[in-house]
């Protein structure tokens, strides 16, 4: 939620409800230049927190509720996820891309698919490596499915579907072009 709402990743919090298991699940064993045992050890949160002792920072999260407001956050979300199923959309139009999975809120997940389609997952790597060497786009990638894909998070309420027609006429443009794997 935190990219959604524009807020740095230390304005999260994870509830857990089962006492121990976060714990259990971020301590590790070479620590010990870290925390140490001894009588107010108990005062530590370290071993309780994904961050070390740093607590998720609530002022950020706050005066951004109070200049946004939940119409101002509501607004945002729609806009973002109305993109989303744009870019989809984009997607689903075009016969040289291929949606690898289902839009899942602002993530659109998909790939370029080569005429030569023996080497999809490392033409779609060396794509990427031009769209970003390009300076027009930075996207990520991932495996999904056993998939190379580009990984498409929309989270930036400014971007316009005038960005997006632009992002995939450029990834179009350097795909059509001859892209040595």
């Amino acid at each position: 939620a935190h990219k959604l709402m524009g807020l740095p990743l230390v304005c999260s919090a994870i509830l857990i409800n089962h006492q121990g298991i976060l714990a259990q699940t971020v301590s590790n064993a070479d620590t010990d230049y870290l925390f140490h045992d001894h009588e107010n050890a108990s005062y530590d949160l370290g071993l309780t927190s994904l961050q070390c002792g740093r607590k998720a920072d609530a002022l950020k999260l706050w005066l951004a509720w109070q200049y946004y407001g939940k119409s101002g956050y509501q607004q945002r979300m729609n806009w973002l996820l109305e993109m989303a199923q744009y870019a989809t959309q984009k997607v689903i139009d075009c016969a040289e891309l291929e949606l690898i999975a289902p839009t899942q809120f602002l993530n659109v997940c998909f790939r370029y698919i080569p005429k030569d389609e023996s080497n999809i997952d490392q033409f779609n790597l060396a794509l990427r490596d031009r769209l970003v060497k390009s300076g027009e786009s930075l996207v990520n990638y991932a495996s999904i499915n056993g998939k190379i894909s580009f990984r498409l998070i929309l989270a930036n309420p400014e971007i316009t579907p005038v960005d997006l027609d632009r992002f995939f006429d450029n990834l179009l443009a350097i795909a059509s072009a001859e892209i040595e794997i």
